[in-house]
């Protein structure tokens, strides 16, 4: 049996020809005999003078495998824009199978006003099995002079000799002539490979010029172990509108034994094909031969003159041979819109998370508008997290953007290892502009990591999302707790919420369903949104799965926030919004909202900090500045969960907003806040839920659901809400459904949604429920939800927000509120508002960030240790409260009668213990440390810095206080205890001599320094001054 196919052209309109190459996989032994006729594309046939139309039947005699077919073309003299017509086979003989139906015939015109042309060539992708990589190169406009040029191929990560065979040669051009191909030859070899990719260069230009002499082939490896049942999916894709066609990239995760047949169709969005001049509709199928990875399907783009928002249309494959399963049946392209004014445009590239199994990584690289002038950029990868060489393959180059285009794209490859890695990240930067300005040169790919070992039943959750209204589409991640050892499928559906679909012009529904092939863990889920011109409140719609595959549980679906970008325009205020996580949950997404649009670019730059949770408990994946478009509200920032299994309780770090560029500031500091979940699993953990209170426009109300311990086998709980003075008809949406803690998960959020009417109304609660509990015990059935009133005045009265005997994380609204915990250890963030916070028993954290803030802790056994994070400029530890650490722009604090410890932050501060034991850590910067009475410890712990981090000690006493040193700086104290002997050396001016004297007081000024050599040989690094100059023995340190 053979496999029949028929190749794609180009032509010239000057061509007398478009001939298309027709042929057999094998040759077969018996005569083959198939059907041909042209179908039209853009082009005409015969009267509309752009080709003729041919039919007929060809027949391979034994043994031979080409055949041609030639179609007229017919050279008009009108200035047209590329075109294509088809020929399509039917009707193969029985001895051969149609693999590739549709060959497209693109015709290049040659009646454009003639001048010096511009060369470009084209980038593509192709499969290591189709023999061949053919590069089109192009002129903009036909010549009145022979135009020439050079060509030669280079090696990339694809090698000459071992993955295609060097080529060099010359292309003449005769006038009017446009375009010429160069075929190179492929080896298709079985050695196990990445994608890889070679260039072709182009050089000695005659008659011509070119911005871009560089066009890239990526070979899609083909060698893994041949299967019986491949996995088909189809890649998403961003095109230009001028760029004539968008080409789909169809894939197989694993070549097949056998043929693989599936079925394509294309599918109208916002996007209209046909009459609607946006797209011509397509359909038909594909046939991967034996071997084969890699299939393009090619649609054309209708490049009208009609000035519209971004749009798309999707490829959808409905159906496949047995021997294959679709595991993403839908490929969306976003067509980027060239009509706007033209203007200097302003570069924007994109953020995105992608699974290390999907091979490469995209970047979308966008103009805001097309420019008159050709815009050009250099780009380079930047090691993040992730590191070239062993994450990625690094790549750099050139885009160069032809009058009218806005949009390029850039595909990186990536490495699927096996190493067990949390999610990592790493950057595209772009530099040397011209033409064009940029706010944000840098796009992030997060990789979410696979490495985790494989179980026969994951759990499927969706990250609840944020979006702004104008972004085009909303990406659900669909994500599983670990690979798994089969392939796992779950239907997915959209869900009106506030917001409505299709004509409620809101968003476009959405269903389909997903397959996670073997070792994947990372799906996304593209549903468009409509950007109408109607002012709205937040609004939202969720994102459902269900009917998972029997190795398979569902943890939860998601919503998304949709942030309306249609308010009035002026200069916005930027907000940022706290975050509530397991440590499982991989990673941590804080978002930026703008409180209405802006008509210009703004920035913002973003840092995470160090709170209680350090670089061992997260890290940024994204580079610290985000640009925010005309008319967009929202940016999200993600930062990778390191989930350890240190027993640590909550944590948090926190997210700045700074350096506002075109915005205010407004709420710029956002906590986020890590639920432990390192305590020892139990077989029946306890149960709550807290009481919560948010505003009505706010949008959504969150629940936060918690187990006392991990559980063993995994837990569930059923919950549903209840009206009390809200009513789910008009003041919040009823909702009902199922939490599901996997293994080792302590924290759930089920988010509700609040309708924002425009009613005066009092305070307005509503009850959320807990039953039906598996491997849990209910200990809180149910919670209150407060709903405060946005057309009132604000509450007279402070909101009562009460915790449970769980470890709770409370949160506070915008107003005053009174926050009550029980016996667990629990977190009191009162947001802004002046607030009173009463943790009860456990070891209770506190953060206070007004001025007005109060907390009140009990005093005696089982009140627990407490924490107080101080975000004022000075604070004094309250009563029965153990611990302060100085956040944020604190500089003073000072302790109470116990025994505290209190911390600064990266500021100079000035920190005084008071009386009691205390222990005092500066921290970075250079802080004076006071210990007051009491046997006081003064800490040293962080990377010394003669310029920036020397801390002046006032009131060292040598007979009550000690100097503790922290062996991951002092590096040459590798045991901990008192220091050993011979390393302290002490005298006026002092210095390292011997090889150990790594110690050094001065008692001419009372400095001492740490010399990591011990010799002197490099310098000794000041990190303390004590006042007083005090007589220091070596009994006076202690190395932690």
């Amino acid at each position: 049996m053979s496999n029949i196919l028929v190749d794609d052209v180009y032509v010239d309109e000057t061509n007398a020809n478009a001939i298309f190459t027709v042929r057999l996989d094998v040759a077969n032994a018996a005569p083959v005999t198939v059907n041909y006729q042209t179908v039209r594309g853009t082009a005409g046939t015969n009267a509309e003078q752009d080709y003729s139309s041919t039919s007929g039947i060809l027949t391979f005699v034994p043994g031979q495998v080409i055949e041609t077919v030639s179609v007229p073309v017919l050279n008009n003299t009108i200035a047209e824009v590329t075109e294509n017509f088809y020929l399509r086979l039917s009707s193969a003989s029985a001895n051969a199978t149609i693999a590739d139906a549709i060959g497209m015939a693109t015709i290049i015109d040659n009646d454009a006003p003639s001048g010096t042309p511009v060369v470009s060539l084209n980038d593509f992708t192709v499969d290591e099995a189709t023999k061949e990589a053919t590069f089109i190169i192009a002129l903009d406009r036909p010549s009145t002079s022979v135009v020439s040029m050079n060509y030669a191929t280079q090696s990339g990560t694809a090698v000459a000799g071992s993955d295609f065979i060097a080529k060099n040669g010359s292309l003449v051009f005769a006038p009017g002539e446009t375009f010429k191909t160069v075929k190179v030859t492929l080896t298709n070899d079985n050695a196990f490979e990445a994608s890889e990719a070679f260039n072709l260069s182009l050089s000695a230009l005659t008659n011509a010029t070119t911005l871009d002499a560089i066009g890239t082939a990526i070979i899609a490896e083909n060698d893994a172990a041949p299967v019986s049942n491949s996995k088909i999916s189809v890649d998403d894709i961003f095109v230009d509108e001028s760029q004539t066609y968008a080409d789909f990239v169809v894939r197989l995760d694993a070549p097949n034994t056998g043929a693989v047949i599936v079925n394509y169709d294309t599918v109208a969005g916002t996007a209209g094909s046909n009459a609607e001049r946006d797209y011509s509709s397509a359909g038909g199928y594909l046939t991967f031969a034996p071997g084969e990875m890699v299939k393009t399907i090619r649609v054309t783009l209708l490049n009208n003159t009609i000035a519209e928002v971004t749009e798309n249309f999707y490829l959808r494959l409905p159906s496949a041979s047995v021997n294959a399963t679709i595991a993403d049946a839908i490929g969306m392209a976003t067509i980027i819109d060239n009509d706007a004014p033209s203007g200097t445009p302003v570069v924007s590239l994109n953020d995105f998370t992608v699974d290390e199994a999907t091979k490469e990584a995209t970047f979308v690289i966008a103009l805001d508008r097309p420019s008159t002038s050709v815009v050009s950029m250099n780009y380079a990868t930047q090691n993040g997290t992730a590191v070239a060489g062993s994450d990625f393959i690094a790549k750099n180059g050139s885009l160069v953007f032809a009058p009218g285009e806005t949009v390029k794209t850039v595909k990186v490859t990536l490495t699927n290892d096996n190493a067990f890695e949390a999610s990592e990240a790493f950057n595209l930067s772009l530099s040397a502009l011209t033409n064009a300005t940029t706010l944000d040169a840098i796009g992030t790919a997060i990789i979410t990591e696979n490495d985790a070992t494989p179980v026969s039943n994951s759990k499927i959750s969706v990250d609840d999302i944020f979006v702004d209204e104008s972004q085009t589409y909303a990406d659900f991640v669909v994500r599983l707790d670990a690979p798994n050892a089969g392939a796992i499928t779950v239907n997915y559906q959209t869900v009106g919420g506030t917001a409505g679909p299709n004509a409620e012009r809101d968003y476009s529904s959405a269903d389909g369903y997903l397959t996670f092939a073997p070792g994947e863990m990372v799906k996304t889920v593209r549903v468009t949104l409509l950007d109408n011109a109607i002012a709205e409140v937040v609004e939202n719609f969720s994102f459902q799965l269900y009917s998972p595959s029997a190795n398979a549980t569902i943890i939860k679906g998601a919503r998304a926030t949709i942030i309306d970008n249609d308010a009035t325009t002026g200069t916005p205020a930027a907000s940022i919004i706290d975050a509530v996580v397991d440590e499982s949950d991989q990673t941590a997404t804080v978002t930026v909202v703008l409180n209405k649009p802006s008509t210009s670019w703004t920035s913002l730059d973003v840092a995470g900090q160090n709170i209680t949770a350090v670089g061992s408990d997260y890290r940024a994946l994204q580079i610290g500045k985000i640009a925010i478009a005309p008319g967009e509200t929202e940016k999200t920032v993600t930062f990778a969960l390191l989930n350890d299994a240190l027993v640590e309780g909550t944590e948090l770090f926190d997210v700045v907003l700074t350096n506002p560029v075109g915005v205010t500031l407004g709420d710029a500091r956002a906590h986020a806040i890590i639920a432990g979940n390192d305590n020892a699993a139990v077989v029946s953990p306890v149960l709550h839920v807290a009481n919560v209170a948010a505003s009505e426009d706010k949008g959504y109300i969150d629940f936060l659901v918690t187990l006392t311990a991990p559980s063993i086998s995994g837990a569930q709980v059923n919950y549903s809400t209840s009206s009390g003075t809200a009513s789910s008809s008009s003041d919040f949406s009823s909702a009902s459904g199922t939490v599901v803690f996997a293994s080792g998960e302590v924290a759930r959020v089920v988010r509700i949604v609040l309708n924002d009417d425009i009613t005066a109304e009092a305070l307005e609660n509503f009850t959320f429920n807990l039953s039906g509990a598996v491997n849990a015990t209910i200990g809180t059935a149910s919670a209150t939800a407060t709903i405060i009133d946005n057309e009132s005045a604000a509450p007279a009265a402070p909101i009562a927000i009460a915790g449970t005997a769980g470890n709770d994380i409370l949160q506070g609204t915008q107003f005053a509120d009174a926050m009550t915990g029980a016996a667990g250890n629990d977190i009191f963030n009162g947001g802004a508002g002046n607030d009173s916070m009463a943790g009860g028993g456990g070891n209770d954290i506190y953060l206070v960030e007004n001025s007005g803030d109060t907390y009140t802790e009990a005093a005696g056994a089982g009140a627990g240790t407490d924490l107080v994070i101080s975000y004022l400029t000075t604070h004094t530890l309250g009563a029965n409260a153990e611990n302060l650490q100085l956040a944020g722009t604190a500089t003073t604090g000072i302790g109470n009668s116990l025994n505290n410890t209190i911390t600064g932050n990266t500021r100079d501060n000035t920190i005084n213990g008071s009386s009691g034991n205390d222990t005092l850590n500066g921290a970075t910067g250079s802080d004076t440390l006071s210990g007051g009475a009491g046997a006081d410890f003064f800490v040293f712990s962080t990377a010394l810095n003669a310029t920036t981090n020397v801390d002046i000690v006032t009131d060292f006493n040598v007979t009550d206080d000690t100097i503790r040193l922290e062996n991951a700086i002092f590096t040459q104290f590798t045991a901990t205890g008192a220091i050993p002997a011979g390393t302290f050396v002490s005298g006026a001016g002092a210095v390292a001599l011997d090889g150990n004297d790594f110690l050094i007081y001065n008692t001419t000024n009372g400095n001492l320094s740490y010399d990591a050599d011990g010799n002197g040989a490099g310098a000794q690094v000041v990190f303390a001054s004590l006042t007083g100059i005090p007589v220091l023995t070596p009994a006076d340190f202690i190395v932690i």
